[in-house]
């Protein structure tokens, strides 16, 4: 199996853009993922393009071998932008293995994924992971799957409950009911995604707050 194409959709719902990742293979398979980096969506899809000639043609398989090949092959190694691309495709190759295996991706973790070690770095030191999600369904789906496999698992951050947001390029998306999310029985990540509703519902440039200290000096949103 190789990796075909990397697509990049910056989708517009309830006020602001969210950045997702296709990555399509020569099995059919394809899988998803989604990259935080809020005001700069169109640099994260522009980072996609750079990195998909460094993709195209691999076997996706090579989760850890591709992210250093897009974190050390550029100039100067990955920044937040570049970051905010390779976790998208990072995820989206996790989708892909869950599918060709015929698992969810909550039965393969454990390997080498930066997530895990940070897990098990609290983990020695007693501490429970809450893993940060303010982003969409596919965001969430990782954060979920992660959770299942982690033994010292705290509580998830939940800013958007699924089905609420985006229901048209997800109809299929993780479970939440009483206050929990359901572990997925589709394979993969256990997301449906529809790349025509996605492309309808485009990017919106948003101007970021501009805050001001109080002797007039620019400071941080």
């Amino acid at each position: 199996m190789k990796i075909t194409d990397v697509k990049s959709f910056v989708v517009w719902e309830n006020g602001r853009n969210f950045f997702f990742v296709k990555v399509e293979t020569d099995a059919g398979i394809y899988g998803l993922g989604e990259g935080g980096l809020t005001w700069r969506e169109m640099a994260a899809s522009g980072c996609v393009d750079h990195l998909k000639p460094l993709l195209v043609g691999q076997d996706p398989s090579r989760i850890e071998y591709l992210w250093q090949v897009m974190f050390r092959s550029g100039f100067f190694p990955a920044g937040r932008i570049a970051c905010s691309a390779i976790s998208a495709i990072d995820i989206a190759l996790w989708d892909i293995r869950g599918k060709h295996l015929g698992v969810p991706v909550y039965e393969l973790l454990g390997g080498l994924t930066e997530a895990r070690k940070v897990a098990n770095w609290c983990e020695a030191h007693y501490i429970n992971i809450v893993p940060h999600n303010s982003l969409g369904p596919i965001s969430t789906a990782a954060c979920l799957h992660l959770d299942l496999s982690t033994s010292n698992f705290g509580v998830q951050e939940l800013v958007r409950s699924p089905n609420s947001i985006l229901p048209d390029v997800f109809p299929v998306q993780v479970s939440l009911v009483d206050g929990h999310l359901l572990p997925p029985k589709m394979l993969g990540l256990g997301i449906v995604f529809d790349e025509k509703a996605a492309l309808d519902q485009n990017f919106r440039m948003e101007i970021p707050p501009q805050l001001h200290q109080s002797d007039g000096s620019f400071t941080n949103w």
